[in-house]
């Protein structure tokens, strides 16, 4: 088997690890386990019913919903759209903010008084690179959270966007920054844009350009047993973005 994967793959088995690593329960863990393996390769698309959930667990259908909603509330998990016909809550994956880079509290190594030539031709090495061009290359950038959430859903890599890509996703990241945006809200409304349009590649400036319709849509996808007038309007909503 070779050692390498797609990058849709990594996504996946990326959170995966952070399920492993993260401080949930072991209900929660199982759920989100057995949840996974209804995801396509970038952790979206999974809408089993809760009581294939539940058999597939072994895991009670009330401990299976009280899991599930445990997983929305701590965002390891963003609900797409409700249940519709025999397919159940549609769920993305999400990894919560504190848990993207867990601060390293490791100590420090002992310094060794006395190295190794070897250990000292490394240093030399070192000290060479202080002097050179590459030292003054520019530090790893801070991470943004909106940015890196546009990245996910457009499956944008930053180190591959050329000038133009890169100033065009910047505005996008601004305006929705302006508009106080968080992941879990692109991750949603970037889910429900794909949904209309499911063989489109989303771009971040159709996503903002869409913001407020997709918000509106958003609102009444979330709502149970929606009626027949708020269908309609969901329809009604969904049209404006196909016109716009």
């Amino acid at each position: 088997m070779s050692g390498d994967t797609t990058p849709g793959l990594r996504a996946l088995f990326t959170w995966r690890s952070a399920i492993a690593d993260s401080d949930l329960s072991p209900g929660e863990r199982l759920v989100a386990f057995t949840l996974s393996l209804h995801m396509n390769e970038r952790g979206g698309s999974a809408f089993p019913t809760v009581a294939t959930i539940s058999r597939e667990s072994g895991l009670s259908v009330r401990s299976v919903q009280g899991h599930l909603k445990n997983l929305t509330e701590k965002r390891w998990l963003v609900l797409v759209a409700e249940t519709n016909g025999r397919r159940g809550r549609e769920y993305e994956s999400a990894v919560p903010p504190q848990n993207l880079h867990p601060a390293e509290s490791r100590t420090p190594p002992p310094q060794n008084l006395h190295p190794t030539p070897a250990e000292s031709a490394d240093r030399t090495s070192q000290e060479l690179f202080k002097n050179s061009p590459l030292a003054a290359a520019k530090p790893p950038r801070k991470r943004d959270p909106i940015f890196d959430a546009l990245c996910r859903v457009t499956d944008t890599d930053p180190n591959q966007l050329t000038q133009s890509g890169r100033g065009a996703l910047n505005r996008a990241v601004r305006e929705l920054r302006a508009l106080d945006a968080d992941p879990d809200e692109i991750h949603q409304r970037h889910a429900l844009l794909q949904r209309r349009y499911p063989t489109a590649v989303i771009t971040a400036p159709a996503l903002v350009k869409h913001w407020a319709t997709l918000g509106k849509a958003r609102t009444l996808v979330a709502v149970p047993d929606i009626t027949p007038e708020e269908q309609a309007e969901f329809d009604a909503l969904m049209r404006e973005v196909d016109n716009g």
